[in-house]
């Protein structure tokens, strides 16, 4: 078998193959390392080793043309992925056939269709450069415009805006191609991304200052209605004054969180103060049947002050004048008079129910207690002397040289011709003042009125 000339003819068609890669402009160096092998192999008549160098040296040969024309055809699809706003429809249904040549190892119709895609992507690229360059300057200037506004904004960082801006400008000075174009556009994505950024950081400080100054104008507000009624424990004040130092240094996560430390220490506090009321009778004689002027005792033995105190007394009796009173401070007391009716004699229970409500936050507070009274039975003198009542008529004061008459209740004296009350016991009235009353202030006679507001009692007299 002639293996020389064998060989002779396949290092020819190797040699053909290198010849269309080079014109191909396909990298063939490592083919050609293996390619310059054969020869000495051929020289030392290692036939079997230059056979084996040429296999190799095509299979190099076919690999390198394949990624060569692959690489092409790649570049041609990141174009179309990155000029979306372009029409490659033509283009890409060349492509698609390069592509089938390649697989099928038809590398010069898939070389040859893919530089034809090459430079037709190429030419549509170039012939929209000018609205690349529309589009990229329209872009700048709209970041222009956004940047001066932003610039005008209070309490916002736009360093890192500014910093894209000027690359942005760089950029649009020395562009050329799309390319250039396309980076300049993503330059205005970037600082409108950094802009929203910054405008986010500032909303989010922004946010934490107005919790922090809500937060605290509730603590001083607590505070300064709270300690109208406590002596406010230092630990307390020391809170307040911290939260206010961090909040000057503009520590506002620290100033938030030691107010609300502050608001659960006074929590703390106005849970555990509450008011405590209770009642006693002062008069200790006291008869059943008739209306008896008593004097009870309203005491806070709590330790807080209580406000709109109303008192309730039931019971197999009867009870009229018992005023709400307004404030009552821990520790303090008052006597009040009222008129109290006893349906029979003896220990008499009487349900006393207390409702009030605590002063700094107006939540309400019951007192429920059981009294037990001692009563007497009235005389019968007694309890003729208070079912007889003089038949009142309006009368007017007698006048003349000397004489004035003076109201017991508003102790004005009665002008002539004035309408006057007078009680069979000779105490007289205004009738106006009499309307005001239940039962006579000297002797305890019903007057079938209300009760009045003053409890003085003075002797009503002619001069």
């Amino acid at each position: 078998m002639d293996y020389e000339a064998e060989l002779e003819q396949a290092i020819g068609y190797t040699k053909a193959k290198l010849l269309e890669a080079r014109s191909m402009e396909v990298d063939i160096t490592k083919a050609v390392e293996t390619f310059n092998k054969v020869g000495e192999a051929a020289s030392e008549m290692d036939y079997d080793r230059a056979f084996n160098l040429l296999h190799k040296c095509n299979d190099k040969i076919d690999t390198a043309i394949d990624q060569h024309i692959f690489k092409m055809i790649s570049d041609c699809h990141m174009d179309f992925k990155k000029y979306t706003k372009l029409d490659f429809s033509n283009v890409k249904r060349y492509l698609e056939d390069a592509t089938y040549y390649l697989k099928n190892k038809n590398f010069r119709e898939a070389l040859d269709l893919s530089i034809y895609c090459r430079n037709e992507l190429d030419g549509i690229i170039n012939a929209n450069i000018g609205n690349y360059q529309q589009s990229a300057e329209a872009a700048f200037q709209e970041v222009q415009s956004i940047l001066y506004e932003a610039r005008e904004e209070d309490d916002i960082d736009i360093k890192d805006a500014e910093d894209i801006y000027r690359c942005m400008e760089d950029s649009l000075s020395s562009a050329e191609g799309i390319q250039d174009y396309e980076d300049v556009i993503e330059y205005g994505t970037a600082f409108k991304n950094a802009l929203a950024r910054a405008r986010r950081r500032r909303d989010k400080e922004r946010e934490k200052v107005e919790n922090a100054q809500e937060t605290l104008d509730k603590m001083k507000k607590a505070l300064e209605n709270i300690s109208k009624h406590f002596n406010l424990p230092a630990e307390i004040n020391e809170f307040q004054i911290r939260s206010s130092e961090a909040f000057e240094n503009k520590e506002f996560e620290k100033a938030e969180e030691l107010a609300e430390q502050c608001a659960k220490k006074l929590n703390e506090l106005t849970q555990s103060c509450k008011p405590e009321i209770t009642m006693e009778f002062l008069t200790k004689e006291l008869l059943s049947d008739v209306w008896n002027r008593a004097n009870i005792m309203i005491k806070n033995k709590g330790n807080a002050i209580a406000s709109n105190v109303k008192v309730e007394l039931t019971g197999p009796i009867q009870v009229r004048r018992l005023p709400i009173i307004a404030e009552l401070g821990f520790n303090e007391k008052k006597e009040l008079e009222i008129g109290i009716k006893f349906d029979d004699a003896g220990n008499v229970p009487i349900d006393l129910e207390i409702n009030a409500r605590r002063s700094w936050d107006d939540q309400k507070i019951t007192f429920q207690h059981e009294l037990w009274v001692d009563v007497e039975r009235a005389s019968t003198k007694s309890k003729e002397l208070s079912d007889t009542i003089k038949k009142v008529e309006p009368v007017s004061p007698p006048s003349g040289p000397g004489q004035a008459l003076a109201c017991i209740l508003c102790k004005k004296l009665i002008e002539e011709s004035t309408p006057i009350i007078k009680c069979n016991c000779g105490t007289i009235y205004h009738l106006n003042c009499s309307n005001e009353m239940d039962f006579c202030m000297k002797c305890g006679n019903n007057l079938k009125k209300i009760i009045p507001e003053s409890h003085e009692e003075s002797e009503v007299s002619w001069h």
